[in-house]
């Protein structure tokens, strides 16, 4: 890390900083609830591992050693279990859809995780012949989604938004929800799929319904880059890796279900990081029953709950002190290499 900066340029410092520090600033909210991550691997982090040394595109070399310095930053300064993990769906997006075997695509991502010091645990399945199963299914829900998208993109999404009986104005996003295409998954979460979906069609909604002043005022802002994930690419749908790290690292959905491992994704995607963020909700729940559930003991599970709650919350925040205070120490042999690019 250190031979690297010292030779890096401006550039190369700017673009390692801003990738240390995205992949330290998630990494850092989900260790807040649990010190035993589970970093699911995107393919572009895959990717920037393999093609470090390619000087036509020096930013994965800059990425690549921004993901050094943040696995020393975790495990030597945080002391946190880390394992490394990849999903059916990155294994096919670094096989070249399916181009290569399951057993060449295993063997090659486990080569490239040894380089940065780290085993690779493949999740999903057991053994290649189940993988090569799980890529035809994956190859199946790749055909459906592009004709879903070819359909959304070809349909006007112009629309009155007119209330019942002409009252009040439709909210976009239920309108949406209606007219998105119904697609025959067999890998996928259809959940997510159709929630990705929707977004994309209340986005075109926004763009061609100018005039609809109050109805745009309940859509999602065009700019943001939140689930803004599927897209065409070829005869297929470019990363679809996203959809399955978008179901497998959504902290709300982790918390609420009490998960004892919590996984985090490793990846430089704008758009799936800021969806993420968008889920980085951390929840908790009690359930009474009214009329059946004597009322003095739903009112201790209350407040058993909330005492819970607050307990979390104050190891939380002593966490992120602790964390803070160990960045501090790992930055400080590393001022005078930024120090320089300033000046």
């Amino acid at each position: 890390m250190e031979s690297f900066l010292a030779t890096a340029d401006k550039e190369a410092k700017e673009n390692f900083l801003s990738a240390l520090l995205r992949l330290d600033a998630m990494a850092c909210y989900y260790a807040t609830v649990s010190e035993r991550l589970l970093l699911f691997f995107d393919n572009n982090v895959l990717q920037d591992i393999r093609l470090r040394d390619d000087v036509e595109q020096p930013l994965r070399g800059h990425r690549f050693h921004a993901l050094l310095a943040f696995l020393a930053l975790v495990e030597d300064h945080y002391c946190l279990d880390v394992f490394a993990c990849v999903s059916p769906v990155v294994l096919y997006e670094a096989s070249g859809r399916g181009k290569h075997t399951p057993k060449q695509v295993e063997e090659q991502v486990r080569l490239l995780m040894a380089e940065v010091g780290l085993a690779t645990h493949f999740t999903g399945h057991s053994a290649p012949k189940e993988l090569g199963e799980m890529f035809k299914r994956i190859r199946s829900d790749e055909k459906a989604l592009r004709i879903a998208l070819d359909e959304i993109k070809n349909k006007s999404w112009v629309r009155d938004f007119a209330g019942e009986k002409g009252h009040g104005t439709r909210i976009p996003f239920s309108l949406a929800e209606e007219e998105c295409p119904k697609i025959q998954l067999t890998y996928f979460e259809p959940w997510h799929v159709k929630f990705l979906l929707i977004h994309i069609i209340e986005k075109n909604m926004y763009r061609e319904n100018g005039d609809k002043k109050k109805a745009r005022r309940l859509m999602s802002n065009p700019q943001e880059k939140a689930f803004n994930i599927l897209k065409s690419k070829g005869d297929g749908v470019e990363e679809l890796g996203d959809i399955e790290l978008l179901t497998l690292c959504d902290l709300s959905s982790q918390t609420l279900m009490r998960s004892p491992d919590i996984t985090v994704e490793i990846t430089f995607d704008g758009s799936l990081e800021a969806a993420l963020w968008k889920r980085a909700n951390v929840q908790s729940r009690t359930t009474f029953v009214g009329g059946n559930d004597d009322a003095h003991d739903g009112a201790r599970r209350f407040v058993y709950m909330m005492k819970q709650s607050q307990r979390r919350t104050e190891k939380a925040n002593k966490r992120v002190m602790e964390y803070s205070e160990a960045r501090v120490k790992f930055f400080e042999p590393l001022e005078i290499y930024f120090k320089k690019a300033v000046d």
